[in-house]
């Protein structure tokens, strides 16, 4: 195995799962920080069992030039094998977010160090962690897992869009048609395509048409990468980004289902906007912090 290749769910290893800090004075503002998992000192990437993406993929309601897809658990309560694949991949994501947490209490000082108050009182530099309560510091975690009313829990996973890099732009490497092109891409798995058919061939996608390669309820089974963790003062949000899948199926295009009452169908995708509306306007928030900090994320990287 290479560095960094993709792991299965049971190869995951809670406990070697750490945290990477940035090196003192990369961050250059105080918007927030990088900070990098990592897995026996490798990125986490994971192959997932096949799911159901309901949104399916797109551009960010808030943000166009941002891109997400959801995952659902659906399944897990059947006891053939792809439910059982289902939750015992659930369950290792779970201890994941755990993990993410006590590491974020147990390294609070790194986390937090330069927040000069803290939940309303004021810091106490010889005396750890006064004026914030271990109850108060857990809930700053923002688990990647996400519940909803009567449908099975959800993740989502973010689709990063290719980019020149700086130096790269002031050696003039690429021409401004070339970079355009290059943004319309994704960025994938090492060596590998976004996005592969059930036969494993290669399937074109890009900021144009991934709506339509990813449409609603599409069955895919894919590569996870857990990217970073972004912290703020009051936040820790964990973003995993798709990185690569095999395309299973698509499921039907919302509106078009001819077994579906127009009243219930109006009904599911109301509801079903509202949950991603939710999601979204809570990851705009969050991506709009980030956004001042990306051109410092190479520093921070090994």
């Amino acid at each position: 195995m290479s560095y960094s290749d993709p792991i299965k769910v049971s190869e995951v290893q809670i406990d070697k799962i750490d945290l990477q800090f940035p090196k003192e004075g990369a961050t250059k503002n105080g918007n927030g920080m990088f900070v990098y998992p990592k897995h026996n000192k490798q990125k986490l990437r994971i192959i997932l069992p096949t799911l159901t993406a309901p949104y399916g993929a797109g551009p960010q309601k808030d943000s166009p030039k941002k891109f997400s897809m959801a995952i659902a658990f659906d399944g897990m309560e059947n006891g053939d094998k792809n439910g059982r694949s289902v939750k015992e991949a659930y369950d290792v994501l779970t201890a994941i977010d755990n993990r993410m947490r006590e590491l974020m209490m147990e390294k609070r000082e790194l986390f937090f160090k330069d927040a000069t108050k803290v939940d309303g009182a004021k810091k106490d530099a010889k005396k750890k962690g006064v004026g914030l309560s271990d109850e108060l510091l857990a809930i700053r975690y923002k688990d990647f897992i996400r519940s909803r009313d009567e449908q099975s829990d959800i993740m989502y996973l973010g689709l990063q869009t290719r980019k020149a890099s700086k130096k790269d732009i002031e050696d003039k490497k690429f021409t401004a048609d070339e970079i355009a092109q290059l943004e319309r891409e994704f960025v994938s798995l090492p060596g590998y395509p976004l996005l592969i058919d059930s036969e494993g061939h290669p399937i074109p996608v890009n900021v144009d048409n991934i709506k339509d390669v990813i449409p609603w309820n599409t069955r895919i089974k894919p590569v996870i990468e857990f990217a970073y963790l972004w912290v703020t003062s009051e936040k820790v949000h964990p973003i995993w980004t798709f990185v690569h899948g095999a395309r299973k199926s698509t499921g039907v295009s919302k509106g078009f289902n001819i077994l579906k009452d127009d009243d219930d169908e109006e009904e599911e995708e109301n509801r079903m906007d509202t949950d991603k509306d939710e999601e979204e306007t809570e990851s705009n928030e969050m991506e709009t912090e980030a956004n001042e900090e990306e051109e410092e994320e190479e520093e921070m990287a090994p």
